[in-house]
């Protein structure tokens, strides 16, 4: 029983690391193909999916890291991609963003949320 539960441990640690990595892979991806184009639209739209791609990818890293993988600690998730937004938002601007905006980032708390609740 407990060899099968490390197994299971184990196999789990794999499929989150082969998440993780071809996320990076599809960010980065996004990233040189947005260095590739002329077009500011364009690389706009390349750059704001590379941000979503990041969005999921910071919610997998949550999950993997939560001891309870149905419960997210959703004021870090937040504030952490406000902050990976914010930074987005400035790198599609050609500018980084304001420290006020960065400060409006870390105001307020959440609760956990609990994956699958309604």
């Amino acid at each position: 029983m407990r060899a099968a539960l490390r197994q299971k441990e184990l196999l789990l640690r794999e499929i989150h690391h082969r998440v993780k990595n071809n996320l990076q892979v599809v960010s980065s991806l996004l990233n040189l193909q947005a260095s590739r184009v002329d077009d500011p639209r364009l690389r706009a739209a390349f750059l704001d999916s590379q941000a979503r791609v990041r969005s999921i990818g910071l919610l997998h890293e949550r999950l993997c890291a939560s001891h309870d993988l149905g419960e997210i600690d959703m004021d870090s998730y937040v504030r952490q991609l406000t902050s990976e937004l914010l930074l987005a938002g400035g790198e599609l601007e050609g500018r980084s963003p304001s420290t006020r905006a960065r400060r409006r980032s870390r105001s307020g708390s959440m609760r956990p949320y609990r994956v699958g609740s309604s």
